[in-house]
């Protein structure tokens, strides 16, 4: 019931944002503000808030951009099953049973699925369910091995980290149609597959980010601003920035700080 709430709600406000951006938004965030318990909810909500007083902030962009071109119900699932599911349902689940068990559970977990197939990773998902985690980073190599976790686990969101080749190749009904699924294909301001996976996503309405692999080598592509800059241009969601296997502690932690400066200075 309070899911069907929920969504009633958003759909009124995203028809709401579509005239009036600015005010439908933070009007959004003050009615979340009313029902949030959570001490993560209230302080994110807050933060945002926070950030959408500045008028001029790009985040209207943003929200304006993807409430205009991307499909409103797959805006309305993932967003419900990250921010409902995972972030409050899932939260409190996870709370009680940190309580109860004495370890830590992570409210979302990534793993390389590689070229497998689904079947071993089922119980792995099956099982994070139940403790509380319905938000999955997966890295695939073949978007069709993913399709029946996606088609089974309705609740959970899915962010499908892939080659942009595997986006345009695709032909899986269940992955194109998916309202729980958010697809990123990999970043190459040169690779011009990418720019046209990304052309493809928005032109279908799709949901999308785009992720970019760093090292010790290219980071500095990220710290002068030069991977925001370009990527935005493709109109993704995030940019999500993942260092590689060798990369040293002191490199993720400059990528960190970097983006949480951009993220609260607003550039």
């Amino acid at each position: 019931m309070n899911r069907i709430v929920i969504e009633t709600i958003l759909k009124k406000a995203i028809r709401d944002i579509k005239d009036s951006p600015e005010r439908s938004t933070r009007n959004l965030i003050d009615f979340a503000l009313q029902f949030t318990k959570g001490e993560f909810q209230q302080h994110f909500l807050e933060q945002t808030q926070r950030i959408l007083m500045d008028e001029n902030s790009p985040y209207y962009r943003m929200v304006y951009d993807a409430v205009n071109n991307v499909d409103t119900d797959k805006l309305i699932c993932l967003g419900t099953n990250i921010c409902y599911n995972s972030c409050t349902l899932g939260a409190e689940k996870i709370r009680n049973i940190e309580e109860k068990e004495g370890f830590d559970i992570p409210w979302s977990l990534a793993f390389d699925m590689g070229d497998a197939s689904s079947e071993q990773y089922e119980t792995i998902i099956e099982q994070g369910n139940g403790l509380g985690i319905y938000t999955w980073f997966i890295r695939t190599e073949n978007l069709e091995n993913v399709a029946p976790l996606v088609k089974k686990h309705t609740d959970s969101a899915f962010i499908l980290l892939c080659e942009p080749e595997t986006v345009l190749n695709t032909m899986n009904q269940t992955i194109l149609k998916a309202k729980n699924v958010m697809l990123c294909p990999a970043y190459d301001e040169n690779d011009t597959t990418c720019t046209k996976a990304c052309h493809y996503l928005r032109e279908n309405r799709m949901l999308f980010s785009v992720h970019y692999i760093y090292g010790d080598q290219n980071a500095k592509f990220i710290l002068n601003g030069d991977v925001m800059v370009s990527a935005q241009n493709l109109h993704p969601m995030f940019v999500l920035l993942v260092p590689d296997e060798n990369c040293s502690a002191e490199v993720i932690k400059a990528v960190y700080d970097y983006a949480l400066h951009v993220r609260e200075n607003q550039e």
